[in-house]
């Protein structure tokens, strides 16, 4: 029987009326594959004409006949997500629960994912709370709003400049300091992103009501846009990654859980051992004789800054066509870009000239995006020294004298200085932030306003331009598939431990075709590597993107597999191979990722490892902290049986899991709060688990004297540590930059 000749049969306009004339049909009607995606279009469209009927019908039909392919698909699209409709509940929260009634046969993992959905729902009721405040607030203030929100997330990446700024996801998310600057950012996005769909394009540029942000009054703006995003992470985890959300009976607490606790610990452990890379490269990539660009700044503050009375007091900093034309032109990098460049090409595999010569597009080259970074930087340490400066005797002046407007002819002037006259709106689009499709202000941080453009110079000076621009752009580096630096870099790892290495290796076998990215033969054990490059993720669907990447690679290399226990095959590979296996040799798979995430987890067995872990295990395999060292080879060289144990057996990451302690991050809204795990790395437990006693000993010691609460083996005791301090939205709160010393 069709599932066209089943509709035909049912004898209610709701099919949920009565659900056991579809409920016959279960497990004998196969739907096929484009009468599901029918059904998932029908119900869009439904949702969209708030059909509300015509939707649950549909819904209800494929959620019952075709739940798993059904299911996947109803996720990727989103179709449940209230932040897509701003939070309004109509007509979805009604939809959900509808299809939430008891005894109309959906499996528990559809009612389980419902369930989620219909707890996100109730938050998403506080969360629509906040969306009518802002948008109020937004109806009033209008451009003058804008400005104070972006004139404050500018002061705070201000701020970065000088101090490390760490957020604490262990305060209650009302407090400042809960948030980065860069989720901060994301909330100041969503504020712009309502304002653009209510309001239209910024009509012209106004002065920030100075004294308002010097008081920290716009902080909680931007705390209340940072938990609207953070609601549409939570609705992107449930859809994307298997998360659920859960309701604490008798109260309105929610928690959001993982699917797995090991995903979610790789998950975090990718950012952290990310940052903990950088912050160690940009150590060892310091170098004292050459100038950052705030101390550049310094030299110049005081010949370009003009302070002016009128129409409202502040500095105007004037930069020179000379001036200009001097900095485009020095040969050296700065402190800044040095750290800037070395990073962005070793994540991407590339050399330097690689790197400038590509282009993203109308003739730009990163090249060109290098120079105008580079102006803008200077701008930003011009600005940052002298307003560092001006801090403690007026803040109202700091605060007027952030974001400086440019007319769109004064851009063009500037930037054609840069990049030539022929790129110069190619450059301008690329950068400016639009009042259609996605907003983020990190990744276009000119903000058009009228006839005239903001530019958050401290805001675009810790953007990183490149990465940024490749997702703005949609474009990857050696997208043609003609250099795969990654694979090249694996494959120079295994070379250097004395194996024999092909990379490439295509195979066409007993139907299974497929070309693993690096084999290598060192002993009796063959290392079979899928490899996939891409850059460290700052938002969930790019998450979810390199998930998908590795979930390929899995995919990959069980075909591989299934092909290795042919002894035909090996035979086969032999000769591809120039006979290097005797057909007795074991096969170690795995997957090498460039950009660090999800180190650690296995993915239907296979480990996750990342390119210069396996770089550094082969050429020493020491951690050292505080003096003291532990090497992870076995003996004084590297073997065979080494590699093995770094792929099987997790030597060099289960020290840092096990040293990662779970806390509960705390979002507090007007009707309920929701609790979300988090993970961070105690350094007193890593020494204990490296074996490094005598550090942990002393960092004990260290602790104890700071009043820190912990047991012998490092954890902080249940609730010290908390931190949590009144009114932390205020400016003072944020530790202003006059009580920050020069050192």
């Amino acid at each position: 029987m069709t599932f066209s000749a089943v509709m035909a049969t049912l004898t209610t306009p709701s099919w949920l009326a009565a659900p056991q004339e579809l409920i016959q049909h279960k497990g004998t009607l196969v739907l096929t594959k484009n009468e599901s995606r029918q059904l998932l279009d029908e119900a869009g469209k439904a949702i969209d004409a708030a059909d509300r009927q015509t939707a649950e019908n549909k819904l209800y039909a494929g959620l019952l006949l075709d739940e798993e392919r059904f299911l996947a698909s109803l996720q990727r699209r989103g179709l449940f997500r209230l932040s897509r409709h701003w939070f309004v509940a109509e007509p979805l929260a009604p939809l959900v629960l509808s299809l939430l009634q008891p005894d109309i046969g959906l499996s528990p993992v559809v009612t389980d994912y419902l369930h989620s959905v219909r707890n996100l729902h109730r938050v998403a009721e506080s969360i629509r709370h906040e969306c009518d405040e802002l948008h109020n607030w937004l109806g009033s203030e209008r451009e003058r709003g804008i400005r104070g929100v972006l004139g404050t997330l500018d002061f705070l990446f201000l701020k970065r400049t000088f101090e490390l700024c760490p957020s604490d996801p262990a305060l209650p998310s009302r407090d400042a300091h809960f948030f980065s600057a860069e989720q901060l950012g994301d909330g100041f996005s969503t504020i712009l992103a309502l304002y653009f769909r209510e309001f239209g394009p910024l009509r012209g540029n106004v002065p920030i009501d100075a004294l308002s942000a010097a008081k920290g009054e716009y902080v909680d703006y931007l705390i209340a846009g940072t938990h609207i995003a953070e609601c549409r992470d939570w609705e992107f985890l449930v859809d994307r990654f298997g998360y659920r959300v859960t309701d604490r009976p008798g109260s309105n607490v929610f928690r959001l859980v993982p699917s797995s606790d090991e995903q979610h610990r790789a998950m975090e452990f990718g950012y952290i051992q990310d940052y903990m890379q950088r912050s160690a490269s940009s150590h060892d990539w310091h170098d004292a004789d050459v100038p950052s660009f705030v101390e550049l700044g310094k030299r110049v503050a005081d010949k370009v800054a003009v302070f002016v009375e009128s129409p409202f007091p502040r500095y105007r900093f004037e930069f020179p066509e000379p001036l200009v034309e001097r900095m485009l032109h020095v040969d050296s990098l700065t402190q800044d870009e040095q750290k800037t460049v070395t990073c962005t090409c070793r994540e991407m595999g590339v050399s330097s000239d690689e790197l400038f010569r590509f282009d993203v597009g109308e003739g730009l080259t990163f090249g060109d995006l290098f120079r105008v970074s580079r102006i803008l930087s200077f701008m930003h340490g011009v600005s940052a020294a002298k307003l560092r400066e001006e801090y403690p005797k007026s803040r109202e002046i700091v605060f007027n004298s952030l974001v400086p407007s440019l007319t769109r002819d004064t851009l063009r002037t500037l930037l054609g200085q840069i990049v030539g006259p022929e790129k110069v709106e190619a450059a301008i689009n690329l950068l400016s932030a639009r009042d259609t499709g996605h907003v983020d202000i990190l990744y276009t941080p000119l903000l058009p306003a009228g006839e005239s453009v903001l530019v958050p110079l401290h805001i675009a000076a810790h953007a990183n331009v490149y990465r940024n621009v490749l997702f703005t752009a949609n474009k990857r580096m050696f997208e043609d598939g003609t250099h795969d630096p990654l694979s090249k870099h694996v494959a120079g790892c295994f070379t250097l431990a004395g194996a024999k290495v092909r990379t490439h290796v295509k195979y066409n076998w007993n139907g299974e075709e497929g070309e693993i990215d690096v084999l290598a033969c060192l002993d009796d054990k063959v290392f079979v590597c899928e490899c996939k490059n891409s850059l460290l993720p700052t938002g969930m669907h790019e998450l979810r993107t390199s998930l998908d990447h590795i979930n390929t690679a899995a995919g990959q290399l069980s075909r591989f597999l299934s092909c290795w226990q042919d002894n035909r095959f090996k035979k086969w590979l032999n000769g591809e191979l120039g006979k290097w296996l005797d057909g007795n040799e074991r096969c170690v798979p795995a997957i090498l990722v460039s950009n660090r995430m999800f180190l650690g987890l296995r993915i239907s067995s296979f480990p996750v490892r990342g390119n210069y872990e396996l770089e550094h295990f082969v050429n020493s395999a020491t951690v050292e902290m505080g003096g003291e060292k532990v090497c992870f080879w076995q003996g004084k060289s590297l073997t065979s049986k080494d590699l093995l144990r770094f792929f099987e057996e997790d030597v060099t990451y289960k020290p840092q899991w096990d040293a990662m302690e779970q806390i509960t991050s705390r979002f507090e809204f007007a009707e309920c709060s929701v609790e979300t795990p988090r993970f961070r790395l105690n350094g007193i437990v890593l020494a204990g688990c490296l074996g490094l006693d005598r550090v942990k000993n002393e960092m004990l010691r260290m602790a104890g004297s700071k009043g820190l609460a912990v047991d012998n083996d490092g954890w902080l005791f249940q609730g010290t540590g908390d931190g949590a301090t009144e009114g932390g939205s205020s400016v003072d709160d944020l530790r202003p930059m006059g009580d920050i010393s020069d050192e």
